[in-house]
Protein backbone atom coordinates (compact mmCIF):
# COMPACT_ATOMS: atom_id res chain seq x y z
CA UNK A 1 0.00 0.00 0.00
CA UNK A 2 1.43 3.45 -0.42
CA UNK A 3 0.16 6.66 1.50
CA UNK A 4 -2.67 8.70 -0.24
CA UNK A 5 -2.67 12.65 0.82
CA UNK A 6 -2.65 13.12 4.20
CA UNK A 7 -5.46 15.08 6.13
CA UNK A 8 -4.75 18.35 6.84
CA UNK A 9 -6.31 18.12 10.59
CA UNK A 10 -2.84 16.21 11.56
CA UNK A 11 0.79 17.89 11.41
CA UNK A 12 3.47 16.15 10.00
CA UNK A 13 5.05 14.30 12.38
CA UNK A 14 8.42 15.60 14.45
CA UNK A 15 10.17 12.04 13.50
CA UNK A 16 9.61 9.13 11.54
CA UNK A 17 8.54 6.59 14.20
CA UNK A 18 6.44 8.91 15.90
CA UNK A 19 4.00 6.97 17.69
CA UNK A 20 0.60 8.71 17.52
CA UNK A 21 -3.56 7.74 17.75
CA UNK A 22 -5.28 10.80 17.10
CA UNK A 23 -8.65 11.53 14.86
CA UNK A 24 -11.50 13.86 14.45
CA UNK A 25 -15.51 13.01 15.33
CA UNK A 26 -18.31 15.17 14.73
CA UNK A 27 -21.15 15.29 16.56
CA UNK A 28 -22.80 16.21 20.00
CA UNK A 29 -21.13 15.93 23.48
CA UNK A 30 -23.75 14.52 26.17
CA UNK A 31 -22.52 14.82 29.50
CA UNK A 32 -23.67 12.47 32.57
CA UNK A 33 -25.46 13.51 35.33
CA UNK A 34 -23.09 12.55 38.00
CA UNK A 35 -20.10 13.02 36.48
CA UNK A 36 -20.09 15.58 33.20
CA UNK A 37 -16.56 15.05 31.80
CA UNK A 38 -17.84 11.43 31.61
CA UNK A 39 -20.31 10.97 29.07
CA UNK A 40 -20.71 9.98 25.45
CA UNK A 41 -20.41 11.28 21.65
CA UNK A 42 -23.66 11.32 19.89
CA UNK A 43 -22.70 11.39 15.83
CA UNK A 44 -24.58 12.07 12.85
CA UNK A 45 -25.05 8.42 11.94
CA UNK A 46 -26.57 7.74 15.42
CA UNK A 47 -23.66 6.04 16.92
CA UNK A 48 -22.61 6.56 20.51
CA UNK A 49 -19.43 6.10 22.12
CA UNK A 50 -18.30 6.80 25.37
CA UNK A 51 -16.39 9.93 25.97
CA UNK A 52 -14.57 11.66 28.35
CA UNK A 53 -12.22 14.65 28.78
CA UNK A 54 -10.63 16.88 31.90
CA UNK A 55 -12.68 19.13 33.86
CA UNK A 56 -11.03 21.92 32.83
CA UNK A 57 -12.07 21.17 29.30
CA UNK A 58 -15.64 20.82 30.60
CA UNK A 59 -15.68 24.12 32.30
CA UNK A 60 -14.31 25.58 29.04
CA UNK A 61 -16.83 23.63 26.68
CA UNK A 62 -20.05 24.02 28.80
CA UNK A 63 -19.32 27.99 29.42
CA UNK A 64 -18.32 28.57 25.32
CA UNK A 65 -20.15 25.75 23.28
CA UNK A 66 -23.64 25.32 22.43
CA UNK A 67 -23.98 21.48 23.46
CA UNK A 68 -27.12 21.31 21.60
CA UNK A 69 -25.43 21.64 18.41
CA UNK A 70 -22.80 19.14 16.83
CA UNK A 71 -19.69 19.55 16.51
CA UNK A 72 -15.82 18.91 15.56
CA UNK A 73 -14.59 16.82 18.27
CA UNK A 74 -10.55 16.25 18.34
CA UNK A 75 -10.11 12.79 20.01
CA UNK A 76 -7.44 10.19 21.14
CA UNK A 77 -9.47 6.92 20.60
CA UNK A 78 -9.52 3.43 22.25
CA UNK A 79 -10.69 0.23 21.29
CA UNK A 80 -11.96 -2.01 24.16
CA UNK A 81 -14.50 -5.00 23.57
CA UNK A 82 -14.78 -4.28 19.35
CA UNK A 83 -16.09 -0.95 20.49
CA UNK A 84 -14.44 3.24 20.43
CA UNK A 85 -14.01 4.85 23.41
CA UNK A 86 -12.82 8.27 23.10
CA UNK A 87 -10.77 10.99 24.95
CA UNK A 88 -11.65 14.35 24.08
CA UNK A 89 -8.75 16.80 23.63
CA UNK A 90 -10.32 19.69 21.68
CA UNK A 91 -13.06 20.71 19.57
CA UNK A 92 -11.94 21.70 15.85
CA UNK A 93 -13.37 24.90 14.21
CA UNK A 94 -15.65 24.53 11.53
CA UNK A 95 -14.43 27.59 9.65
CA UNK A 96 -10.93 28.47 8.66
CA UNK A 97 -8.79 27.91 5.66
CA UNK A 98 -7.95 24.17 6.24
CA UNK A 99 -10.92 22.33 6.28
CA UNK A 100 -12.55 19.61 8.97
CA UNK A 101 -12.54 16.17 7.53
CA UNK A 102 -14.75 13.88 10.08
CA UNK A 103 -14.43 10.52 11.31
CA UNK A 104 -10.55 10.59 9.91
CA UNK A 105 -7.60 9.29 12.34
CA UNK A 106 -4.02 9.29 11.92
CA UNK A 107 -2.78 5.76 13.69
CA UNK A 108 1.41 5.62 14.13
CA UNK A 109 2.54 2.81 15.50
CA UNK A 110 4.15 -0.98 15.94
CA UNK A 111 2.09 -3.95 14.62
CA UNK A 112 2.04 -6.17 17.02
CA UNK A 113 -0.31 -8.87 15.45
CA UNK A 114 -2.03 -9.45 12.44
CA UNK A 115 -5.54 -11.67 11.79
CA UNK A 116 -5.48 -12.44 7.88
CA UNK A 117 -8.49 -14.85 8.25
CA UNK A 118 -10.31 -12.29 10.20
CA UNK A 119 -8.99 -9.16 9.00
CA UNK A 120 -7.67 -7.21 12.20
CA UNK A 121 -4.70 -5.75 12.88
CA UNK A 122 -3.09 -4.83 16.57
CA UNK A 123 -1.30 -1.41 16.73
CA UNK A 124 0.87 -0.71 19.73
CA UNK A 125 0.75 2.81 20.83
CA UNK A 126 3.67 4.28 22.76
CA UNK A 127 3.97 7.52 24.56
CA UNK A 128 6.66 9.50 22.81
CA UNK A 129 8.55 10.57 25.85
CA UNK A 130 10.12 8.49 28.53
CA UNK A 131 8.84 10.62 31.09
CA UNK A 132 5.43 10.35 30.14
CA UNK A 133 2.93 9.03 32.58
CA UNK A 134 0.77 7.56 29.44
CA UNK A 135 1.05 4.20 29.70
CA UNK A 136 1.40 1.86 26.03
CA UNK A 137 -1.65 0.67 24.84
CA UNK A 138 -3.27 -1.30 21.49
CA UNK A 139 -5.37 -0.39 19.12
CA UNK A 140 -7.51 -2.84 16.54
CA UNK A 141 -8.16 -1.72 13.25
CA UNK A 142 -10.51 -3.38 11.17
CA UNK A 143 -8.93 -4.58 7.31
CA UNK A 144 -6.10 -6.42 5.70
CA UNK A 145 -2.56 -5.56 5.29
CA UNK A 146 -1.13 -7.47 2.30
CA UNK A 147 2.53 -6.40 3.54
CA UNK A 148 2.00 -6.66 7.05
CA UNK A 149 5.29 -7.67 9.02
CA UNK A 150 4.78 -7.64 13.06
CA UNK A 151 7.64 -5.63 14.88
CA UNK A 152 7.49 -3.10 12.60
CA UNK A 153 6.52 0.60 12.84
CA UNK A 154 3.45 1.86 9.96
CA UNK A 155 2.05 4.73 9.41
CA UNK A 156 -2.16 4.20 9.04
CA UNK A 157 -4.91 6.32 6.86
CA UNK A 158 -8.27 5.26 8.97
CA UNK A 159 -11.49 6.27 9.32
CA UNK A 160 -14.63 5.37 11.14
CA UNK A 161 -17.50 2.99 10.14
CA UNK A 162 -19.95 2.29 13.17
CA UNK A 163 -17.77 1.58 16.05
CA UNK A 164 -14.81 0.11 14.13
CA UNK A 165 -11.75 2.02 12.69
CA UNK A 166 -10.89 0.82 9.47
CA UNK A 167 -7.85 0.70 7.69
CA UNK A 168 -8.29 3.11 4.34
CA UNK A 169 -4.36 2.95 3.69
CA UNK A 170 -1.34 2.18 5.19
CA UNK A 171 3.03 2.57 4.81
CA UNK A 172 5.80 0.74 6.59
CA UNK A 173 8.32 3.49 8.00
CA UNK A 174 10.88 0.89 10.10
CA UNK A 175 11.55 -1.78 11.99
CA UNK A 176 11.43 -1.37 15.71
CA UNK A 177 14.49 -2.90 17.26
CA UNK A 178 13.58 -5.42 20.20
CA UNK A 179 14.51 -4.58 23.89
CA UNK A 180 17.18 -7.08 25.25
CA UNK A 181 16.54 -9.50 27.17
CA UNK A 182 17.96 -8.92 30.80
CA UNK A 183 20.69 -11.45 31.69
CA UNK A 184 19.61 -14.22 34.36
CA UNK A 185 21.08 -14.74 37.30
CA UNK A 186 23.14 -18.25 37.79
CA UNK A 187 21.69 -20.58 40.37
CA UNK A 188 23.98 -21.55 42.95
CA UNK A 189 24.19 -25.48 44.10
CA UNK A 190 22.89 -25.84 47.10
CA UNK A 191 25.86 -26.66 49.29
CA UNK A 192 27.05 -23.52 47.81
CA UNK A 193 24.37 -21.46 48.12
CA UNK A 194 24.16 -23.01 52.49
CA UNK A 195 27.69 -21.98 52.59
CA UNK A 196 27.14 -18.79 51.61
CA UNK A 197 24.58 -18.05 53.69
CA UNK A 198 26.49 -19.75 56.85
CA UNK A 199 29.21 -17.04 56.08
CA UNK A 200 26.67 -13.69 56.10
CA UNK A 201 25.29 -14.92 59.80
CA UNK A 202 26.84 -12.37 62.09
CA UNK A 203 28.88 -14.21 64.81
CA UNK A 204 27.12 -14.04 68.12
CA UNK A 205 28.57 -12.68 71.61
CA UNK A 206 29.79 -16.83 72.56
CA UNK A 207 32.13 -16.53 69.22
CA UNK A 208 33.13 -12.50 69.69
CA UNK A 209 34.10 -13.50 73.32
CA UNK A 210 35.85 -16.80 71.86
CA UNK A 211 37.71 -14.93 69.85
CA UNK A 212 38.84 -12.71 72.73
CA UNK A 213 39.91 -14.99 75.04
CA UNK A 214 42.08 -17.13 72.94
CA UNK A 215 44.13 -13.93 70.52
CA UNK A 216 46.19 -15.57 67.58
Amino acid sequence: MTTTSKPPDFPTPAHPTEYRAVGVIQGRYLPSEEKPEVGVLQTLDGETFAAEMRPRMWQTCKDQLDLEQSHYWKVYPRTKDLKLHCNISGVRKEAGPIPVKADCFSIRGQVTRYNEKQGFIRVSIRPNRKWSKVKPYALRLEGFLPDATVGWFYNFEVERSGQQLVLIDAKKIAEIPKEPEKPKEEKKPEDEAAQSREEKKPESKDTQNLLEDNPQ
